[in-house]
């Protein structure tokens, strides 16, 4: 009898080891045949399209996901607005999806039909991890879309630095303009970020580049009255004596558009 219990106690011993170790280990992901994904996905329903495809990947919905790039669809799919999975998944920072997509073989760089790629949609929605992932998978950072526009002139509508400082790291051109001759720094100041414009200016950009009309971030910040945009970029160096193609300087906006505080500000300016 003791034998027996000294038996029954070892393949105890051994059963909660296994369940242990099983547990612990990594799960590896089962590779499904086209045709094994494609009988999934019709036992749950899934209509095997694109315009599903990027509504799945919009969702988050990670195992639909993996079918849909099993069953053989392409990652480069799109819906009827020309969004891919890829730039959905980044605009809602669905980090997982986002991968097992790039896994599948989508391409970090491909856009939507306006060109806005991976990259633009997770910096202006603030998908921080995911713009991580991308940039680890070999996304660039100077692909723009059709308007001239990079991911770095992309910045998120909340005004966090985190997505601009990681851009910067990673080679983004701090004074590159678009087609209308806005740099990281006008959108900056156009959409009321200050410690957006605060990273630009410690990070070297360039506080009197103009665009196309010769307007430069102080006399968007002083047509907004935007004073704390104004006073980093005047510490900075900008030069509020600066004319666009209208002949205005940046007190001339910010009187135009009847700004006291800016007004005050710049008449207040050694080289007004």
């Amino acid at each position: 009898m003791k034998r027996y219990d000294a038996l029954l106690l070892t393949c105890a011993v051994a059963f909660a080891t296994c369940l242990i170790s099983c547990a612990g280990a990594p799960q590896q992901a089962t590779k499904l045949s086209p045709e094994t994904a494609q009988s999934e996905m019709k036992l749950r329903s899934i209509a095997l399209t694109e315009e599903e495809f990027t509504r799945r990947a919009l969702d988050g919905d990670l195992a639909a996901v993996r079918l849909f790039v099993a069953a053989g669809m392409r990652t480069d799919a799109r819906n009827v607005k020309g969004e891919t999975p890829l730039v959905l998944a980044a605009e809602k920072n669905h980090t997982r999806v986002a991968a097992a997509l790039l896994d599948g073989g989508a391409d970090p760089n491909t856009g939507d039909a306006l060109g806005d790629t991976p990259l633009i949609y997770a910096s202006r929605n603030d998908s921080f991890e995911t713009l991580n992932l991308l940039l680890d998978r070999k996304a660039d950072v100077s692909v723009a879309n059709k308007r001239g526009v990079t991911a770095l002139m992309a910045p998120p509508w909340k005004d966090d630095a985190r997505i601009t400082q990681t851009l910067l790291d990673r080679g983004a051109a701090i004074d590159a303009q678009d087609k209308d001759g806005l740099t990281a720094l006008h959108w900056a100041a156009i959409i009321k970020l200050p410690r957006v414009v605060e990273t630009l200016l410690a990070r070297g950009a360039d506080p009197n580049k103009r665009n196309v009309v010769n307007g430069t971030a102080l006399m968007v910040a002083a047509a907004q009255g935007q004073t704390p945009i104004m006073e980093m970029l005047l510490a900075k160096g900008a030069d509020p004596t600066l004319k666009d193609k209208e002949g205005k300087t940046a007190l001339a906006w910010a009187r135009a558009q009847k700004q006291s505080a800016a007004i005050q500000l710049l008449e207040k300016s050694p080289a007004k």
